[in-house]
């Protein structure tokens, strides 16, 4: 016999290729690439998420800032000639302050406070800077015995907390015992993260029977 491949028989021969792997320059390559965009990413979202919280801190703080403020002005924009008693017994001014506390009678208007207690039409008032917060304090009643104030904190971070008088010769004063109302009180705050703020407040004292508050007439109408 022979080897020899008969005629006309058809055979094929495979060609193998030499399959090609990643070398380890390029898996290297690969992955220092990918950690790259990764990181930048990252760093790109933790920057957005930092400010966005930044931005809502900033318009909370904001906010509370003008709340502050505006119960600052109406409290004083209410103030009335209206003097009482210590716990002593002593006859106290009207208003009574200093450069950094503020004590006052308002027109209370009968309302319920923050603590739901129930007060009288004229209320006592007591504005202070205090471990750099600005503190409201309240009586339940207006003249005071040996009642428990109520505190309340309307503003942090504050560093700095200044109060001047108008006296009726238009000068300014850095503290207030008169029988009479100021005309006007200036209200300066510092503020640790947002800086200097000044309000001014004109004092309108209007004529109130605290024993006996005004009816409305019977064509008047009532604002709520």
């Amino acid at each position: 016999m022979t080897d020899a491949w008969p005629k006309n028989t058809a055979y094929c021969r495979l060609n193998w290729t030499k399959q090609q792997g990643f070398t380890l320059l390029e898996l290297l390559l690969a992955i220092s690439l990918f950690a790259l965009i990764a990181s930048t990413a990252y760093l790109g979202l933790n920057t957005a998420i930092q400010n966005q919280q930044a931005a809502n801190a900033y318009a909370q703080r904001t906010a509370d800032l003008q709340i502050a403020v505006q119960r600052l002005e109406k409290d004083l924009s209410q103030a009335i000639n209206r003097s009482v008693r210590n716990a002593f017994g002593q006859r106290e001014a009207a208003l009574l302050g200093d450069a950094q506390q503020l004590t006052f009678s308002r027109n209370g208007g009968g309302q319920i406070s923050l603590h739901k207690q129930k007060r009288g039409q004229i209320q006592r008032l007591r504005y202070r800077w205090q471990a750099q917060q600005l503190m409201r304090d309240t009586w339940p009643v207006l003249d005071q015995g040996n009642d428990e104030v109520s505190s309340q904190v309307l503003l942090t971070q504050v560093v700095d907390f200044s109060l001047r008088y108008l006296d009726n010769q238009g000068q300014w004063q850095t503290q207030w015992a008169d029988e009479q109302l100021p005309k006007a009180i200036e209200i300066n705050l510092r503020l640790s993260d947002i800086g200097d703020i000044q309000c001014l407040v004109e004092l309108i004292d209007p004529v109130i029977n605290p024993e006996k508050p005004a009816k409305p007439q019977a064509n008047e109408k009532l604002t709520l």
